[in-house]
C-alpha cells in the first residue's frame, strides 16, 4: 500500500470496500491458479445468465407485437 504522501507501507491484513479499491497488482503466478479458473467460470455463467435474461425480455416485448401485427393483416 502507498500512503498519501507516497511512502510504501506493508500491511498484514486489510479490509477494503469495493468503492475504495483503486488498483490491484496480482503476480503472474496466480494467472493459472485454480481459484481464478473457478472465478472465470462463474463470471462466464453470470454473463450467460444476463444474456438469456435480456433475450427473454426482448422476446416478451416482441412476440405480442408480432401476433398483433399478424392479426391486423388477417383483417
Amino acid at each position: 500500500m502507498v500512503t498519501r504522501d507516497g511512502r510504501p507501507m506493508s500491511l498484514e491484513q486489510v479490509y477494503l470496500r469495493g468503492s475504495q479499491i483503486r488498483f490491484v497488482v496480482i503476480p503472474d503466478v496466480f494467472k493459472y491458479a485454480p481459484m481464478f479458473k473457478k472465478i472465470r467460470a462463474n463470471a462466464k455463467s453470470k454473463n450467460m445468465q444476463q444474456i438469456r435474461e435480456k433475450a427473454r425480455q426482448v422476446r416478451e416485448e416482441l412476440v405480442p407485437r408480432i401476433k398483433q401485427g399478424l392479426e391486423q393483416q388477417k383483417k
